[in-house]
């Protein structure tokens, strides 16, 4: 068997009338023999190989996060209810205030009325669904400003208001309410 280049060289050596047409074929012939060959080549096998692990990595991912889905999800509703709650629900922020003996407190509460807290007295005081709640154990003077129900609520019964004034005394089981 004859190698190419040994082909090349009997071709060039027969006597051919076409000297351009013989250029023409040594200068291919010479591009084709500067071309190399990667040293790397991979066979189809190998990339085809490389392919399905991609694929494989991309389903394992997504099946990690096919499984998080219904835990982030839940994550999610359970944050948006906490926040949420206060808006639909009303905030139910109990404040308490107490006076001891021998002492007596004035207090403004967050919606404006205001409250003297008579000597050794106990109040509690929580707006919700936009109605004003005191409980009391003691003895004090309400100035309510106008608005939704103000309930005043004693061991003994309960004061509903809408704007007044008026003392309110809850000892020794007895009930005292007196409008000014």
């Amino acid at each position: 068997m004859q190698s190419e280049d040994q082909k090349y060289h009997d071709y060039l050596n027969h006597e051919v009338d076409n000297p351009a047409l013989d250029r023409e074929v040594k200068q291919f012939l010479d591009q084709c023999a500067s071309i190399t060959t990667p040293k790397s080549v991979r066979s189809k096998e190998e990339i085809w190989g490389e392919i399905e692990q991609t694929v494989e990595k991309q389903k394992k991912n997504r099946s990690v996060a096919l499984i998080l889905w219904p835990a982030i999800a839940v994550a999610a509703a359970v944050a948006l209810f906490l926040i949420a709650s206060p808006v639909f629900f009303g905030s139910a922020e109990t404040l308490n205030y107490y006076s001891e003996a021998g002492e007596t407190k004035t207090i403004t509460l967050p919606h404006g009325s205001q409250v003297v807290l008579n000597v050794d007295s106990k109040m509690k005081f929580e707006e919700k669904d936009g109605t004003r709640k005191v409980g009391l154990e003691g003895e004090a003077f309400f100035t309510v400003s106008k608005g939704n129900k103000f309930v005043v609520s004693t061991t003994l019964g309960e004061i509903t208001v809408l704007g007044t004034t008026f003392n309110v005394q809850d000892r020794k089981d007895e009930l005292s309410v007196a409008c000014t």
